[in-house]
Parts: C-alpha cells; sequence; structure tokens
C-alpha cells in the first residue's frame, strides 16, 4: 500500500526542488547499512512507523496498515529486520548492504496537492496548492475550530458534563480515547496538534525537513511558527502529494 504524504516548497523553483529527492536517481555505489548497525536501525523503524501512526489519527485505512506493518516490524529479530530493510541492495562478505540510489531520496512520485494535503485558503476564499504567504488566509487553516477540540478535552479528561446534543454527540466518539488525549499531555498541545496548519515535509533553500528526526507532536504544533511565520508575504508556497518507498525507511 502506497500513501501520499504532503511536502510544502519554499521558493520560486518548487520543482527543480523536489527533482534533487527524486529516489530513482543514480548514484556511484556507496555503504547504506551496516550490519553492525541492525539493532537500531530496527529500533528506528518502529519508532518512524509510530509517529506515523500518531500523525495519521484519524485515517482508518492507513492506520490499519501502519499498524500491521508495525507489528511485522516488532515480530522480526534484528536480522530479520536487516534482511527485510536491505533484501534489494547488494551486500558484501560481511553482510553490510550497498546502494547506487539517491540517498537524498523521499519520493518515487509526486502531484500537486489534492488529497491528502491541507488546501490554502486564499484572501478572496478561494483555495489552491499554490500562492504568495500572502495572500494566504491563514486564519482559516491555522488554529482554526478551537472549540471542538477544547470540549472533546474537557468532557473526556475533564470530566465536564455535556451541556447539548452537540457534545453528546462528541462525548459518544471520544469517550473511549482518553488515553489517546492524555498522549497530548497538556490540552493546549492537544488543541493545537488538531487545529495547527502543518504538512509532514518542508523543503527551503533545496533543503528537506520532515517528522523522521523530531517528536510529531512538536512538528505538528509548531510547524506554523517555524516554518511558515518566518517568510515574507512574496515567498512562493507550493503544496505537492508524493509517497515513499517505504515506511519503515
Amino acid at each position: 500500500m502506497m500513501n501520499y504524504f504532503s511536502v510544502m516548497v519554499i521558493g520560486n523553483n518548487p520543482e527543480e526542488q523536489m527533482a534533487q529527492f527524486d529516489a530513482s536517481l543514480k548514484v556511484p555505489h556507496f555503504l547504506k547499512y551496516k550490519i553492525n548497525d541492525a539493532s537500531e536501525l530496527r529500533k528506528k523503524a518502529i519508532l518512524t512507523v509510530e509517529n506515523m501512526i500518531t500523525e495519521m489519527n484519524e485515517n482508518p485505512n492507513v492506520l490499519e496498515y501502519l499498524h500491521n506493518h508495525l507489528s511485522e516490524i516488532k515480530e522480526m529479530t534484528d536480522i530479520e529486520y536487516f534482511s527485510f530493510l536491505t533484501k534489494t541492495l547488494q551486500h558484501d562478505e560481511e553482510g553490510n548492504a550497498w546502494d547506487d540510489s539517491n540517498p537524498n531520496g523521499k519520493w518515487t512520485s509526486y502531484r500537486l496537492g489534492k488529497e491528502n494535503a491541507i488546501e490554502l485558503v486564499k484572501n478572496d476564499g478561494t483555495v489552491t496548492m499554490q500562492c504568495r504567504k500572502g495572500d494566504v488566509d491563514w486564519s482559516a487553516i491555522h488554529l482554526a475550530k478551537q472549540k471542538i477540540y477544547k470540549r472533546a478535552w474537557e468532557m473526556v479528561i475533564e470530566n465536564q458534563e455535556p451541556k447539548h446534543d452537540a457534545d453528546k454527540i462528541m462525548l459518544a466518539i471520544m469517550g473511549d480515547k482518553k488515553d489517546y488525549l492524555l498522549n497530548f499531555k497538556t490540552k493546549d498541545n492537544y488543541i493545537k496538534y488538531n487545529t495547527s496548519y502543518w504538512n509532514y515535509a518542508v523543503i527551503k533553500d533545496g533543503v528537506w525537513k520532515d517528522t523522521d528526526n523530531h517528536d510529531s507532536i512538536d512538528w505538528v504544533i509548531n510547524f506554523y511558527e517555524t516554518f511558515v511565520e518566518p517568510l515574507n508575504d512574496d515567498e512562493l508556497i507550493t503544496i505537492y502529494e508524493y509517497q515513499m518507498n517505504d515506511a519503515n525507511d
């Protein structure tokens, strides 16, 4: 199963910036994985998939796939996972894995944002996946609809009583998700996580950053302040959806 993830590309040359992260590009052979790192590689894969599960909490189809994939990794030994991870690579006499694919490869295909990215709402009310920062009504897509998540937290965590029918419906849906909400530690984190504008990855000045090396909750709630707010109003923003090779890579 291949899943799409959103990437925000900043600058007037979005396709050029995306091109350098094409996983199909070939380079001279290099040592990609050491057999002695098998344990750490498996631990990293488990953490990566766990973070993805947190990020995809409202997509049941993707969640099912990720939970199954996580179970498979956990059932493997370190060496079994190493063999699985490197099955398409070349191995030397010591078992280390060598590759000639792009070490910076992040995508196998991509398209302009469509179904798996937050649309940019412009000041005139129209939506797009490419425009200048100053043309976006950020209040429409960042920290909007906070009351819904505030009430969910108040009823599930703070044990407040429902005030009307809408509250009762929400409690029926969220009432058994206390452990999930507690993952966010605070009400503010939970509200920000569910209302913040964010993307899975960012490219600016040819540098790719994504959630893989960040705490997923911190990434989401700090995305706007870290990557959007500092931009000049005339900066071009393009939102793409890309497919990854494998969730454990």
